[in-house]
């Protein structure tokens, strides 16, 4: 707490609005001396000793440190409750979307429920597809014997006709449906693809639509219509050249813009799906209790080792803030940085030990941790009355 020993006096002989400017002044001086003395990440090694303090447990931290060492700082890794009473993971690489078949007619892997497309032309756009003269003169003048068509939806009769062409003329259409993509998803698809997007909402008209509209892929996969699984898309067009790497630019500019943590999640998750790196990890235990913590403390570990992989890693147990508290001159906020290292000794039941080597923190999260409650006490000391909020069950 700031508002201990010292500080009461200054509280006597200083206002509010006084402490808070001190505190803001603290804090910059606090966050400069992190990021001084935060380590760049230089191997899997260093990335396990933050994910085992993080989870507890040097085999899972070993696992989960290898995962986002794999996948990188723009990688995303989605924790599941799993039921075999174990913990997988597994790594998916090829572009992530939420995509259906719109009929079971066109499922070629009956085995798995799966259409699945291999060298194979992507044409990507949010008309519904209603028209069959349209479409078959938008097919007609492409020219080509297969393709896969991205779009809202795809009316019965189009289906059919699609049936026949692959029947008839042996012209292969993959329908791929999408009706949750927003416009900036399917402009992330037409990146990866290296597609132009045919847009109705730009004026884009389906039957000016050329062969220069399309995208490419070397294989997708799309579940059947009762299966709530993504699809994957491997090898696209956009992969192999700048397209990609200028969307996620673009992205990543946009979570700097963005401060909604939800929307931010959305824009992260978009840009490991953009780089091919997603990874689930399915987490089972005896109890639903022991999943539920499990996949929480795994979350922790996942969420200090990308971090890391941000901004370093410092001393942990505390150390770093008790070093900066001692190296800099007395502030508001001296006892503050202190009292976690006391308070882990506290834990251990020990007046004073030597914290090990590999007890490392990621240096992301002790930065945020004090700029969170500075901003939160900054805040609460300027005001009467605090009202708490019980939750219901």
């Amino acid at each position: 707490s700031v508002t201990t020993s010292g500080l009461i006096g200054r509280q006597q002989s200083s206002d509010v609005m006084q402490i808070r400017k001190d505190l803001m002044e603290a804090v910059v001086i606090v966050v400069a001396e992190i990021k001084k003395r935060a380590v760049k990440v230089k191997s899997l090694e260093d990335l396990e000793k933050i994910a085992t303090v993080s989870v507890e447990n040097e085999q899972l931290g070993k696992t989960i440190a290898g995962i986002v060492y794999k996948i990188g700082i723009d990688g995303f890794v989605d924790v599941q409750e799993g039921y075999n009473g174990l913990i997988e993971h597994e790594i998916i690489e090829g572009m992530r979307f939420p995509a259906k078949v719109p009929h079971k007619a066109f499922v070629n892997n009956p085995a798995k429920y799966e259409m699945i497309m291999a060298d194979c032309p992507v044409l990507v756009t949010n008309y519904s597809l209603d028209n069959v003269n349209e479409i078959a003169t938008v097919i007609n003048t492409i020219g080509l014997k297969k393709m896969a068509i991205l779009a809202p939806s795809f009316s019965d009769q189009v289906l059919i006709e699609f049936a026949k062409a692959a029947k008839e003329a042996n012209i292969f259409i993959f329908p791929v449906k999408v009706p949750s993509l927003r416009t900036e998803q399917f402009d992330d698809v037409c990146a990866y693809f290296g597609a132009t997007f045919v847009n109705k909402d730009n004026g884009v008209l389906l039957k000016s639509v050329t062969s220069a509209y399309l995208g490419f892929v070397d294989k997708m996969v799309i579940k059947d219509v009762d299966a709530r699984e993504d699809a994957i898309a491997i090898g696209g067009k956009g992969s192999k050249s700048d397209a990609v790497a200028n969307r996620i630019k673009d992205l990543r500019q946009a979570i700097s813009a963005t401060k909604v943590v939800s929307h931010r999640k959305l824009i992260e998750r978009r840009i490991a799906s953009l780089s091919s790196a997603v990874a689930v990890v399915k987490v089972g235990a005896i109890s639903d209790a022991e999943t539920k913590y499990l996949k929480l403390k795994i979350e922790d570990a996942v969420y200090a080792c990308k971090g890391a992989l941000e901004e370093g890693y410092v001393k942990g147990g505390g150390l770093c803030l008790k070093e900066i508290a001692e190296a800099l001159p007395h502030t508001v906020l001296t006892n503050a940085l202190i009292a976690p290292h006391k308070q882990i000794l506290e834990n251990a039941g020990v007046d004073e030990m030597d914290i090990p080597d590999y007890i490392i923190d990621n240096a992301k999260a002790v930065r945020l941790a004090v700029e969170h409650a500075v901003s939160v006490v900054a805040h609460l000391i300027t005001t009467k009355i605090i009202v708490a909020e019980a939750t219901d069950e």
